[in-house]
């Protein structure tokens, strides 16, 4: 993960650092030998500093059968690295600074277990998560196939209108693809959801994955204020027009008389 304690960056450059924050020195050669250290670290200091100040922040839930690689991706965007072995997740939480509409946002990540794996986490997932980045391989066509299933139990939780990015991984390998662009374009098209086809080991289109779930998630909370401040607006509205029908109605009918 990037957002480690002090003590862990400590540990993991086997005591290159100097314990003593007073000590804190690099060298020149120190720094140029230790350019992605510096990049974590830095992240590290930057996601501290903004923790306690008003930042965006979105959930984004990464699902899709096992192998697909959505470990994949999500190492590759947070960290910049491409992981050759396969080893099934359970659950692993990420966070990475970004923009989003030109302000800075956090972008908390959850890389979970292939859906025909734990599937009593799943309601979890869907219920928690503001947006899904969905994961299937193109050299594979059953993973494609259930995905459909997972978008499906998304819907009926969450709504039609819940963002969503499918994604077609592992676009790399061009000799064993098994779903075609256009089927998987025209699958996305009718849910009115963007699909975008990425190669984890390339870095290909990775970062506009997480981006563009950002982006539709901010766009998805904007309506929603939208949609609550026109309902609030309504009501006002049809109260004014029943005060107003309620006085017409006492001037226009005489009260009945009383003994």
């Amino acid at each position: 993960m990037i957002l480690m304690t002090l003590p862990q960056f400590f540990c993991y450059q086997n005591s290159k650092v100097p314990h003593s924050l007073s000590s804190f020195r690099f060298s020149i050669s120190h720094l140029t030998s230790n350019v992605r250290f510096l990049e974590v670290l830095l992240n590290f200091f930057l996601i501290s500093g903004l923790k306690q100040s008003k930042m965006k922040e979105f959930k984004i839930v990464v699902l899709g059968n096992g192998g697909v690689g959505k470990s994949a991706l999500t190492l590759q965007y947070v960290q910049g690295i491409f992981v050759h072995n396969y080893d099934a997740t359970i659950e692993d939480s990420y966070r990475k600074l970004s923009k989003v509409d030109a302000e800075n946002a956090r972008l908390e990540i959850l890389d979970t277990a292939g859906t025909e794996q734990f599937t009593g986490m799943r309601e979890t997932y869907y219920q928690t998560a503001q947006g899904f980045v969905l994961v299937f391989s193109l050299a594979e066509t059953s993973t494609f196939e259930n995905l459909k299933q997972t978008i499906l139990e998304i819907m009926a939780i969450r709504g039609e209108e819940v963002p969503m990015v499918l994604v077609g991984n592992k676009s790399d390998l061009a000799e064993t693809r098994q779903v075609e662009e256009s089927d998987a374009q025209n699958f996305a098209r009718k849910l009115r959801i963007p699909y975008i086809e990425t190669s984890a080991r390339l870095n290909q289109n990775v970062s506009e994955v997480f981006e563009e779930c950002a982006v539709l998630i901010q766009k998805s909370a904007k309506n929603h204020v939208e949609r609550r401040r026109w309902s609030s607006e309504s009501e006002i509205r049809d109260k004014k027009c029943k005060n107003w029908f309620k006085s017409c109605c006492c001037c226009l009918i005489p009260c009945c008389p009383t003994d």
